[in-house]
């Protein structure tokens, strides 16, 4: 590859490089005059066009895309050992919280039962739970957060849940108080083995009464001709009883 190519990496080009000697700490930021250096530096690797948009992100189906991948993912190395570990460690988490908001309005029940919803999204708060840091106060405000807080993730639990929960969803909401989202969840889950339950009922009962007509439509052979012949039997014997009084009235005579 030529070396005048932006994807071109020199042997001594590594994660570990530093390309700056004071490193930002957040409080030198009005003294920190790096950036200067940095773009020096970036500018004599021919790698500048990373940070300022001149080389624009490659699709994956561009030839190019893995050297675009690699090339760029040792430019934000580099930019990372211009700060201190701390720094650097918020700084790879930034987008996490933001992408994790917008993850969570989107995740619905759909197939998954209550069980599976309920605690794939309660990860999801789990995480975003742990890049937050909450304050200790003595004044009271923290219980009023975190009360909104509960409140917040019932209703983002609620409206993720399948359309045939309105009801139950409904009467939770109406209480006088919205209970937490665990105990919401165990009421959910509740309405959900009820539920269960009914279908189960229902086709036992559409089963019984599927086997009883079935029963009905197939009677044993020969039962029908039986019952024919013997009616049969029946009435001739009541017709030949009235025949055979009257030849012994008439012999009588």
């Amino acid at each position: 590859m030529d070396h005048t190519d932006p994807y071109f990496l020199k042997s001594s080009d590594h994660s570990r490089l530093v390309i700056v000697s004071q490193l930002l700490d957040g409080d030198n930021y009005s003294t920190w005059h790096c950036t200067i250096t940095i773009t020096i530096s970036l500018s004599a690797k021919n790698k500048l066009g990373f940070i300022d948009g001149t080389i624009k992100p490659l699709f994956e189906k561009y030839p190019k895309y893995p050297l675009w991948c690699h090339c760029n993912d040792m430019v934000m190395a580099w930019l990372l050992n211009a700060l201190t570990p701390t720094l650097a460690n918020s700084v790879i988490h930034a987008d996490a919280p933001a992408e994790i908001r917008r993850t969570i309005p989107k995740h619905k029940q759909g197939r998954q039962s209550v069980s599976q919803y309920y605690t794939k999204l309660k990860s999801l708060w789990d995480e975003l739970g742990s890049y937050q840091s909450m304050s200790h106060c003595t004044c009271g405000a923290l219980k009023v957060l975190q009360a909104q807080d509960d409140e917040k993730q019932v209703i983002q639990f609620f409206m993720g849940l399948n359309d045939s929960y309105t009801v139950i969803r409904d009467h939770i909401l109406l209480m006088q108080s919205v209970p937490s989202v665990k105990k919401a969840y165990f009421m959910i889950m509740q309405e959900e083995q009820q539920c269960e339950v009914g279908e189960h009922n229902s086709s036992d009962v559409a089963h019984a009464m599927n086997v009883s007509n079935s029963n009905k439509s197939h009677k044993p052979p020969g039962s029908s001709s039986s019952s024919n012949s013997k009616a049969q039997e029946t009435n001739s014997s009541k017709d030949t009883a009235p025949r055979s009084n009257s030849r012994k009235q008439w012999r009588n005579q």
